[in-house]
């Protein structure tokens, strides 16, 4: 199997990028995996009719991954992640504001922070 960099996945996770390495990774090790499949059958001796039949249907099924995988990626590739209007990018920046808000605001505990998931004693201003 190859051996893949060292790549820190904890930012790679829910980025495009990330996104599409692990989707080529996907593509990777269906495409190993088939291959593994393959070299299996061909390996049999032909009188052992029953473990190449096995050994067949194992590999058509690897093949079939395979494609699937590409058929994904490519659509997935051609996918274009749509750009916010100006309007919707004022939208979200007046949530950011209204929520630096509440965050700040002497009515809202510590307890209210803690259930909000972000750690307490990082304040808004930190970010």
């Amino acid at each position: 199997m190859p051996r893949w960099p060292s790549v820190p996945l904890s930012g790679l996770r829910w980025s495009p990028a990330g996104l599409r390495y692990r989707r080529r990774l996907a593509l990777e090790r269906a495409r190993y995996e088939a291959q593994r499949a393959e070299r299996q059958y061909r390996a049999v001796e032909p009188e052992n009719r029953l473990v190449a039949r096995g050994l067949e249907t194992e590999w058509e099924k690897r093949l079939r991954d395979l494609a699937l995988a590409e058929t994904e990626l490519a659509r997935r590739e051609q996918q274009r992640p749509r750009t916010l209007s100006p309007e919707e990018r004022k939208k979200i920046h007046s949530v950011g504001s209204d929520l630096d808000q509440v965050w700040t605001a002497p009515t809202t505990t510590d307890r209210d922070r803690s259930d909000s998931g972000v750690p307490i004693g990082r304040a808004s201003s930190e970010s």
